[in-house]
């Protein structure tokens, strides 16, 4: 039984190899920095959930986001904030 065909043995090693090894990186690509954050995951499960139901992203959302960056830059404490 043949589990891949001669031309994909033959694309199969015609893929380079490093030369050097270095350490696997965990990258989230939903920013431009490749970090996660508890926003960024919050927009992409958003995105999810409404794509799957045909839905657009409900206008609250939209309001609630610039409520959100309003208090972000208010000069508080880091308590009061996350109160609000």
């Amino acid at each position: 039984m043949q589990i891949v065909s001669k031309e994909e043995a033959d694309a199969i090693l015609k893929i380079p190899i490093l030369k050097f090894q270095r350490e696997d990186l965990l990258v989230w690509h939903y920013t431009s920095s490749g970090e996660y954050s508890v926003k960024s995951g919050y927009h992409v499960a958003n995105q999810e959930r409404t794509k799957d139901k045909g839905e657009k992203p409900s206008p609250s959302l939209v309001i609630n986001t610039n409520i959100w960056a309003i208090i972000w830059k208010l000069k508080v404490s880091h308590k009061i904030r996350h109160f609000w």
